[in-house]
């Protein structure tokens, strides 16, 4: 094996390993760690509301135009 072609096979790997890694992660989640999560960061009080249109639309809104 050339030394590319090893490096690779050890990418791929640990590239596997990762996403594996991730996956139990995100399994590993738990409702109690959800709503303890949105209680903390999902705040009526801070929401926002954003649409995406085009500029045409937009002036027929009467709505405030942030491009960006």
């Amino acid at each position: 094996l050339s030394s590319s072609s090893a490096a690779s096979d050890v990418y791929k790997r640990q590239g596997k390993a990762c996403t594996e890694q991730f996956r139990n992660q995100v399994l590993a989640v738990t409702e109690a760690d959800l709503k303890r999560v949105a209680s903390t960061y999902l705040r009526e009080d801070a929401a926002q509301t954003a649409v995406i249109t085009n500029t045409e639309l937009a002036a027929s809104t009467n709505l405030e135009i942030v491009s960006i």
